[in-house]
């Protein structure tokens, strides 16, 4: 595992931080400066981080890619079910809050329904949707490795567009008493204040 801890704040240097890992993951070298349009503003950001998807990775290539770091995965469903785990023919990167918790318009008494969240979702403006399963364990990835801590401690993040053929949905969070992260799968309907999204802002490709 490449040594991360001492990654500087700004987003520019957790860009670097994947790039490390992506090499550390896939023996390739990249630099996501030559393939996504940054702004300086984003670059000097403290509050933001990436979610990285290179092209032809599932569900269960990040599900692997944690596990090489040594963090234990729970799979109530096996998570290439949901019906995004196969992806298309571009990369893609994200940008969502920097925060062990999810966002919090989504938590407690904001919380909503995997369906009231698709239904917010349609309201967004263009590149902007929920955090999904795969971005989640890119992100979960990044964070421990830079940080030793996991996303979403004793909560859950809804991936409201991860459904199963039956309907159901997958959220995922770390379970400290277990020691691991979960991946489960509840209906569509469910509500709970300890249940909540993180919003994705979808960077550009260089043209």
């Amino acid at each position: 595992m490449p040594h991360l801890s001492n990654t500087g704040s700004t987003l520019a240097d957790w860009l670097k931080a994947r790039e490390k890992l992506h090499k550390f993951f896939t023996g390739e070298t990249i630099i996501l400066r030559d393939i996504f349009v940054f702004t300086d503003e984003d670059l000097a950001r403290t509050d933001i981080m990436p979610s990285f998807r290179p092209i032809g990775t599932t569900n269960r290539t990040a599900v692997r890619w944690k596990k090489r770091l040594g963090v234990e995965v729970f799979e109530e469903k096996d998570v290439i079910q949901y019906n995004q785990s196969r992806y298309g023919n571009a990369p893609e990167l994200y940008f969502i809050n920097r925060s062990e918790r999810p966002d919090p318009n989504t938590l407690g008494e904001n919380a909503k329904t995997p369906d009231g969240l698709v239904a917010l979702q349609k309201k967004m403006p263009q590149g902007q949707s929920w955090l999904g399963l795969y971005g989640w364990c890119d992100a979960d990835s990044l964070y421990f490795a830079i940080t030793g801590k996991h996303l979403d401690g004793g909560i859950w993040t809804w991936f409201p567009n991860d459904r199963l053929g039956s309907g159901g949905v997958t959220s995922g969070g770390w379970d400290p008493d277990a020691g691991r992260v979960g991946l489960c799968w509840y209906c569509s309907v469910y509500r709970s204040g300890c249940f909540g999204a993180r919003l994705a802002r979808r960077v550009p490709l260089k043209s």
